[in-house]
């Protein structure tokens, strides 16, 4: 880490998406809070951008496009109907997507960060709320994005689970949805989702 002088690394236990973000939350001093997968990869101009955009249209909380880090034409096109989904959603259902969420500071703490009795689902519990207090956007900034989950799990076990959870998902049924595996989590040990 020495070659990123101004990166600080927290480790936080028990493992968990929800408790790790908001231990990070806490640290952080911005105004602007940027929730991120390690393995995505911003361009140089990735946080300009967003910064730019929150300057000239405020918003509550938001999510970029995505962009499938992939030569697969099937997980791009799938990327790009999530963009679709996540575009719409902005006016009504209010989805996006863990894998980066933009939330201004006082957002966050106002919905009390993200739900750490969440397993699964803690990205769109959040952007559900913050969207209640302001503007829900999806912007056209590009995120490439890692197609890990596809490639582990395989492309059509993944469509399959999110066509599964989706229902759940757009009725806000989130305690329904802890009793559903995950395995692309990191920490999580049993799934459906396995390859075959």
């Amino acid at each position: 880490m020495r070659q990123f002088a101004n990166v600080q690394l927290l480790v936080h236990e028990p493992a968990g998406t929800a408790a790790q973000r908001n231990a990070g939350a806490k640290a952080a001093t911005g105004e602007l809070l940027i929730f991120m997968d390690a393995d995505n990869k911003p361009g140089k101009s990735f946080v300009s951008r967003i910064a730019r955009a929150y300057e000239q249209r405020p918003f509550a909380v938001a999510c970029p496009w995505f962009v499938a880090d992939s030569r697969h034409p099937l997980i791009r096109f799938i990327y790009l109907c999530f963009n679709l989904l996540f575009w719409l959603s902005q006016w009504r259902f209010h989805t996006g997507s863990g894998v980066c969420i933009l939330i201004p500071r006082h957002i966050f703490l106002q919905v009390g960060g993200f739900a750490e009795w969440l397993h699964l689902g803690e990205d769109i519990h959040l952007i559900r709320q913050a969207a209640m207090l302001g503007t829900h956007r999806h912007l056209r900034v590009p995120l490439r994005t890692s197609a890990r989950r596809f490639e582990k799990c395989g492309t059509w076990n993944m469509v399959r689970f999110y066509a599964k959870i989706s229902p759940l998902l757009l009725t806000g049924n989130f305690e329904a949805l802890q009793k559903i595996p995950y395995a692309a989590a990191p920490y999580s040990s049993t799934s459906e989702l396995e390859p075959q």
